[in-house]
């Protein structure tokens, strides 16, 4: 868990290979916020 600048929480995902109905899907490094106001599809 990390902050940013303004002091809200966030994940830092490193990049990663994952299987999604069979085929391996390259995943790149990306940031998921953990604000409560981030309410988008799970």
């Amino acid at each position: 868990m990390a902050k940013d600048s303004e002091g809200k929480k966030f994940n830092r995902i490193p990049a990663h290979t994952k299987v999604v109905d069979g085929k391996k899907v390259e995943v790149k490094e990306h940031i998921r916020s953990n604000r409560s106001d981030s309410k988008g599809k799970k």
